[in-house]
């Protein structure tokens, strides 16, 4: 069976810079799993649909898992996206950019997540 075009199983540092390539990273590493939103709800203990909607942007107001603060353009995390990374075996790990890239991280792949 082929792995779906989007799947993008994380191996290495990622330069992000948005909650849009946070989400697309996320989807994309769950899908390269095999996991379906439904297996990842169940697996992380969230409410079934939960992970469709936090992957879409579409989560209740103020229980998104990442979203931007308009007034400093910041990504917040909530519990649910520590919950969501956890669940997928990932850390969040904050660092200059230019640190990342003599890392060896390399930009985010470019996805369209609903805002």
């Amino acid at each position: 069976m082929r792995p779906h075009p989007d799947a993008y199983e994380i191996r290495q540092p990622i330069i992000v810079h948005s909650r849009a390539d946070i989400a697309g990273l996320l989807r994309g590493h769950r899908m390269a799993k095999g996991w379906t939103c439904h297996e990842h709800d169940h697996r992380a203990g969230l409410q079934d649909g939960y992970t469709a909607k936090l992957e879409h942007g579409d989560a209740p107001s103020g229980r998104q898992g990442f979203q931007v603060k308009p007034e400093s353009d910041r990504i917040a995390m909530s519990f649910s996206a520590e919950v969501w990374l956890e669940t997928l075996g990932l850390t969040l790990i904050l660092m200059p950019e230019d640190m990342a890239r003599a890392m060896g991280a390399v930009p985010a792949p470019r996805r369209e997540v609903a805002a």
